[in-house]
């Protein structure tokens, strides 16, 4: 039942695990009003605000999202709402806001911030589609000053966005936020940096792998996904000169080798970089040559993941987006998925940005 994933992931503070870009459920109708409704006039920059704070919380399955008769068009849509402070449970959620918005089919992105929202213990991002919005399309926490969502939907539909709080206490006054959802170009993020390396990979030997981290999509009953190799000659290898400003355009180069497989992947290659005082989005492009298939983690310093992309298909690119925390050093990871043939020499792209909230 996805209420139950709900509750567990916003009051345990788990970190999502990111959709592959895959398609997403086919919806028989989009999401149509009955009438207009009666509604107060729109806060500034808002293009739809919450108007039934009592019933849009379906995660205790009590209630259904708001319906707002939006449907994304070729720029973006900003619905408005807020954490309540009268709805605190003995469990620990704040609040859990759901939207309905029609989508089309293609690539989106999807931030939530507002200020207020870092102070909460945990703020997640749940975008879910199917019927009763039962299928879990993605699910992110906010770090630093937002979340980032992206993906890319081969059906368009009715889709649900909800924003779930918790705390360890209620919070006294509530808390606006705004969810911006908005037609996306990757492509046009972070391309592929061609100027020379700032850092080659230099210390993936058989006594100093940098492999660290290892990957398993089908684990041992009991066991998670992401765990540490178990080798303790593994180290982190940290990228030079590796801090990663607002604007730095940052290039890392290496090579995955045929090596024996490890949970669902052969070589893996982990680098170190830290974020600088004001940086608190980066995008990753890991880029190569052929027919492989390469993967890319982000992880804060240790397991598990912030996020990652892992799509299917030997496609010469991998893309991701990243709300991170400023001043903060996070482990880069990438592998040879299992079914691939190595030495595979790869790029990495590194770009870092100032989200600037709506």
């Amino acid at each position: 039942m996805r209420s139950i994933r709900l509750v567990s992931l916003a009051l345990l503070s788990l970190a999502a695990a990111c959709g592959d870009d895959g398609p997403s459920d086919t919806v028989d109708a989009p999401v149509t009003p009955d009438g207009p409704p009666d509604a107060p006039p729109l806060p500034g920059g808002c293009d739809y605000s919450e108007l039934q704070d009592t019933t849009n919380d379906d995660v205790s399955a009590a209630g259904t999202p708001e319906t707002t008769a939006k449907t994304l068009g070729a720029t973006s849509i900003t619905l408005c709402g807020q954490v309540d402070s009268t709805h605190y449970a003995t469990s620990g959620l704040v609040d859990a806001d759901g939207f309905a918005v029609n989508l089309p089919a293609g690539p989106i992105r999807v931030t939530v911030s507002g200020p207020g929202l870092e102070a909460l213990r945990d703020v997640t991002l749940g975008v879910y589609s199917g019927a009763s919005f039962g299928t879990i399309e993605g699910e992110t926490l906010f770090r630093g000053t937002h979340t980032f969502y992206m993906d890319t939907f081969a059906t368009g539909g009715a889709f649900e966005f909800a924003v779930i709080a918790g705390n360890a206490a209620a919070i006294t006054a509530p808390v606006p936020y705004k969810i911006v959802i908005t037609v996306d170009d990757p492509a046009a993020r972070c391309s592929k940096i061609t100027a020379a390396a700032n850092h080659t990979e230099g210390t993936d030997t058989g006594a100093t792998s940098n492999d660290v981290i290892d990957i398993d999509f089908s684990p041992v009953a009991g066991a998670d996904k992401e765990t540490l190799s178990v080798p303790t000659t593994d180290v982190v290898e940290v990228a030079t000169g590796g801090t990663i400003g607002p604007t730095t355009n940052y290039r890392i180069t290496g090579t995955l080798a045929e090596t024996a497989i490890v949970g669902d992947y052969k070589d893996r290659d982990t680098f170190s970089f830290t974020t600088g005082a004001t940086t608190d989005q980066v995008s990753i492009r890991v880029n190569w040559a052929g027919t492989a298939d390469l993967d890319v983690y982000l992880f804060e310093g240790a397991i598990p993941s912030v996020g990652g992309s892992s799509k299917l298909g030997e496609m010469e690119d991998e893309f991701k987006t990243f709300a991170v925390k400023p001043s903060t050093t996070y482990w880069l990871w990438t592998g040879l998925y299992r079914l691939n043939t190595g030495p595979k020499p790869y790029d990495i792209s590194i770009c870092g940005a100032d989200f600037t909230p709506p």
